[in-house]
């Protein structure tokens, strides 16, 4: 019974974030639209859920949500938004996307409004434990390294049948300048470092967070910067 509530209870929250956002909103060949559950993880105490929904990969250009659950069973949904949405990620180094609706929110402000929320930017550093298990358990995130420079400068060829089609030169630009900009911030190029690269291969994403003013007896409020490492090409399938 409590697992058909507790269902119940994302369904709801999935469904309000779909109505507030209509770009998540697209649906599958069959005309249904369906987001699956993927991964759940509960940590803590006092417990936290941490959920990832997504669309089936047979959807062209397929969205994504995560839904985080405080201990007193209340939820915020985070919309994972794919790349097309450039301005929902601001993209360093790239342009907004013309063809989108403007979404009028941020990555940034989505994850610190649902911390802020759920009452988990606590100064006992919860916060910075739903970030990690966001970022490692739920997305599969690595840790950038300078050791790959080589793989981070290697374009990830994405095929979304209703996007344009990107020119692969700005692409292999674009992506140098990423790891230029990530890589700086690492030892030993900065002997002091206050700035973590997630990289987020799936999803052709690195999240670069700054921590340089946290301050263990405040309420946390996470600062960072994102880049896109794929590429849109129409690609031939023989």
């Amino acid at each position: 019974m409590l697992s058909c509530e507790r269902k119940n209870l994302d369904t709801i929250a999935i469904n309000s974030l779909i109505k507030k956002f209509p770009q998540l909103n697209k649906t599958h060949d069959s005309g249904v639209l369906n987001y699956n559950l993927i991964r759940s993880i509960s940590f803590g105490k006092p417990i936290v859920t941490i959920k990832l929904y997504s669309q089936p990969d047979s959807v062209d250009d397929k969205q994504e949500i995560i839904l985080v659950t405080n201990s007193d069973l209340n939820s915020y949904a985070i919309p994972l938004f794919s790349n097309t949405y450039r301005d929902y990620w601001q993209f360093q180094f790239d342009r907004a996307n013309q063809d989108t609706k403007p979404i009028n929110t941020t990555f940034e402000k989505e994850l610190n409004i649902c911390l802020d929320t759920l009452q988990l930017d606590d100064t006992i550093s919860t916060a910075g434990k739903v970030v990690n298990e966001i970022l490692y358990s739920l997305l599969h995130c690595q840790d950038a390294r300078l050791s790959d420079s080589s793989d981070f400068q290697t374009v990830l060829m994405k095929n979304v049948y209703n996007n344009p089609e990107e020119n692969s030169d700005s692409c292999f630009i674009r992506v140098k300048l990423n790891w230029e900009s990530i890589s700086e911030e690492m030892y030993p190029n900065k002997t002091a470092v206050y700035k973590h690269s997630y990289w987020d291969k799936d999803n052709g994403r690195v999240y670069q967070f700054d921590f340089k003013n946290f301050n263990r007896k405040q309420k946390k409020y996470f600062k960072l910067k994102i880049f896109r490492q794929d590429c849109n090409r129409q690609l031939i399938n023989l």
